[in-house]
């Protein structure tokens, strides 16, 4: 028989022996990796049919994968286990993986027959605890102590790895294992590597020679094996009486209907193709939970299946596999991480999740949520009234493709990564939901594509500017452009010589906000400050003050740290949805609040822009939807310019609030000496700076177009005012602000009705 038949038969005698619809998958390339690629219904399509490379496991299914160091190790382990599961007659099969490592397959057969114990087992379902996982894995321990294997040999990536038993039949994707007749294929060197998984009738001692696809063995039968109710039994309420306050998933007790979700409806009307297998899946748990009989869930299944596109073909049958095999279990569990991964999760129009997660959204259920933002925010930092909540609207969006930096100015010691850290402590926790660093060395940009997938959505501190002087440019790119592209060496063979060559690597930076300080002149900083927005501490003797008074307050134990509502604030924030855009309807009045006058406001345009966005995500509970789409209101515009209208000068050319007072003392004493031209010694006597700091006071300000230098090296610069621009008339702008959220209704209730209908009125 030709490879791809014996394999064809072997999945055959799969089918009998595994419970649960079987998915396969074939290797797919990345870069010098081999992964499995796109999951499919075992048997449909040229995808799902030999030869393939991975299966799921089987619900059913215990895998012990013998994993040490040689294959010799991995061969004496196996033996072991193989000569214990002999005396007790259960059936086994042993497969090289194609590496080192050993498989040993079982197949169970569970029935539950107590009416008692059938109860217990819906209440583990109940509580989220992963029983038939638990099951699996008790089963293999048991069997590896039964065969004298040391237990320290046993565990997750250990020797004896018990990895692939541990998820979750009803709520998660399940596990691939590489099927016999799978390639392992790596990359050594260059040069493509082949070895098939096959079954060991006997098992050697020394490592099977590479093997070809058509010299697969594979085992003649498959059995099961049938497990005791009596373990059962004592697994489960072994697990109910360690979990009872323990909970893998947050269970509650909705009385709605699950097929009304939005999530659902949404599947209901058609999905592509990739995605039509997970549908049905969701279908059909949504059916049993709503208690509907098989035979409605399977028109519920044939309706879905009629509205996709057949281009490729998803047939009945493979939907009424999973209708079949979620009915068949005693419960089910719903978990809304399949409608995320399908990107069809509504949580805000959602009554299930707000149901699940009421307690943990309750912080946007008071009328001005950004309040308890600032009662927390005022234990943690001292002062600093406007720059702190400036901080928090702009980490607000760091989901929203930000396009800046944040760096935070001003000399030492004036609390710069006090404040960041304090701001950064409502978001989570430290190495989970926001990231601080020293430094940054050109080095570690070889590794910066594992750490760019866990900053996803988070924020990035870099303590210090000067700590980035090895990548600023790299930093630059990143945050202009969302991803890096680097320059990696790499060893390859040639007809048998090693050479070394340049391959490119691309890496994503999704959604990342940085953040730093600077405490003195970096002239290699100017690049990173071109994509930055600056921002400037509070150096006035009142601030000295007020920090003195509290650490002394500290000391003589007269100050009370606990933070109000901390935990309630880091979950409301988590549990923020993210829109896929957002909308301000009335955005063509926004043209009066950034001037024309000067460059600076082709990017102060983009900031205001990003700090609506943000706002209108922090408060999107009480802001309209349609669908993922999120409509920013005239509140948003008012809170952002009475909490940060002057944050909005912070331009990304380099001025900062304080620069700007310094322009007002410009500005006044020009004004009073009658002077139309005037020069950095001017400057320095104006606003009592040195020479060095007058001098990039006034470089930052004329490259932000404030003013125009009229000479050239080697003259000394002499400055004019650009045109007639003077900073924002804030109170002006908040005044007609709060009239138009005043008088916004009806206009936005109907804009949003036009919205919905495919129309852009505004």
């Amino acid at each position: 028989m030709k490879g791809t038949d014996k394999q064809k038969r072997y999945f055959e005698l799969l089918i009998d022996v595994i419970d649960s619809p079987i998915h396969v998958a074939k290797n797919w390339r990345q870069n010098d990796e081999w992964r499995p690629g796109k999951r499919h219904f075992l048997g449909v399509g040229s995808f799902g049919c030999p030869p393939l490379d991975h299966r799921t496991i089987g619900s059913n299914e215990v895998i012990l994968e013998l994993d040490a160091a040689s294959f010799a190790q991995n061969s004496k382990y196996a033996s072991q286990l193989k000569e214990s599961l002999d005396e007790l007659g259960i059936p086994h099969y042993c497969f090289w993986s194609g590496n080192k490592s050993i498989h040993i397959h079982i197949f169970l057969n569970w029935e539950i027959n107590d009416p008692e114990l059938l109860k217990k087992f819906k209440e583990t379902i109940d509580k989220g605890i992963n029983i038939l996982s638990d099951i699996r894995i008790a089963f293999a321990l048991e069997l590896v102590t039964m065969s004298g294997l040391p237990a320290e040999l046993v565990g997750f990536g250990k020797p004896v790895d018990l990895a692939k038993l541990k998820w979750n039949d009803i709520g998660d994707k399940f596990n691939l294992i590489r099927v016999c007749g799978g390639a392992n294929v790596k990359t050594i060197q260059g040069e493509i590597k082949y070895a098939w998984k096959t079954f060991l009738p006997e098992l050697p001692k020394k490592k099977p020679k590479p093997n070809t696809y058509d010299d697969v063995i594979y085992p003649e039968k498959l059995e099961k094996h049938t497990l005791e109710e009596s373990f059962i039994s004592d697994v489960i309420h072994k697990r109910l009486d360690e979990t009872g306050h323990v909970k893998d998933y947050k269970k509650i007790e909705y009385t709605g209907k699950h097929l009304e979700f939005p999530c659902v409806q949404k599947i209901r009307e058609g999905m592509p193709a990739g995605t039509r297998s997970a549908s049905a899946k969701i279908l059909a748990i949504a059916s049993k939970l709503d208690n509907l009989p098989v035979n409605d869930a399977r028109e519920i299944i044939k309706e879905f299946i009629n509205t996709c596109s057949q281009v490729v073909p998803f047939t009945t049958e493979e939907g009424e596999r999973w209708v079949d095999w979620i009915y068949n279990q005693p419960s089910a569990f719903w978990n809304c991480c399949h409608c995320k991964d399908l990107d069809v999760c509504y949580q805000v129009d959602c009554p299930y999740y707000n149901e699940k997660y009421k307690e943990e959204m309750s912080i946007f259920d008071v009328e001005n949520p950004l309040a308890l933002i600032k009662e927390a925010l005022d234990q943690i930092i001292v002062g600093e009234e406007r720059l702190k909540m400036q901080c928090f609207l702009i980490f607000n969006t760091r989901k929203l493709d930000p396009e800046w930096c944040l760096i935070l100015d001003g000399p030492a010691a004036s609390g710069k990564s006090h404040i960041i850290k304090g701001v950064c402590e409502l978001f989570g926790e430290e190495g989970e939901d926001y990231f601080t660093y020293s430094r940054f060395t050109k080095a570690s940009l070889n590794h910066i594509d594992k750490l760019a997938t866990k900053w996803e959505g988070k924020i990035v501190f870099i303590e210090e500017l000067q700590g980035a002087r090895d990548v600023v440019e790299q930093l630059r790119v990143a945050i202009s452009e969302g991803k890096l592209t680097l320059l990696e060496t790499v060893e390859i063979k040639v007809d048998g010589e090693k050479h070394f060559d340049a391959v490119p690597k691309e890496v994503i930076f999704k959604n990342v906000l940085f953040v730093t300080c600077n405490a003195e002149i970096f002239d290699e900083g100017e690049q990173l400050k071109s994509r930055a927005w600056i921002l400037n501490t509070d150096q006035t003797k009142e601030q000295t003050g007020r920090i003195i008074s509290y650490y002394l307050k500290e000391f003589g134990g007269k100050f009370d740290r606990k933070i109000p509502n901390l935990e309630e604030i880091r979950a409301g924030l988590r549990f923020l949805q993210d829109p896929d855009k957002v909308i301000f309807p009335f955005s063509n009045q926004l043209e009066g609040i950034v001037p024309i006058n000067t460059i600076r406001g082709r990017r102060d345009v983009k900031k205001l822009l990003a700090l609506v966005k943000g706002c209108a995500y922090f408060n999107q509970k009480n802001r309209h939807w349609v669908d993922k789409t999120l409509i920013a209101d005239w509140r948003d515009v008012r809170i952002i310019m009475e909490l940060a209208g002057d944050a909005l000068h912070a331009s990304t050319q380099g001025v900062g609030a304080k620069d700007l007072k310094y322009y007002d003392k410009i500005i006044e004493n020009s004004q009073l000496s009658k002077l139309t031209t005037f020069t950095v010694k001017d400057v320095e006597r104006w606003c009592s700076l040195s020479y060095a700091g007058a001098r990039k006071l006034m470089s930052n300000l004329s490259e932000s177009g404030f003013f125009e230098n009229l000479n050239r090296p080697p003259l000394a610069a002499e400055y004019m005012k650009t045109g007639t621009v003077s900073p924002y008339h804030l109170q002006d702008i908040i005044d007609k602000v709060k009239e138009f959220a005043e008088n916004q209704s009806e206009l936005l209730e109907e804009w949003v009705k036009d919205y919905k209908l495919g129309g852009f009125s505004q």
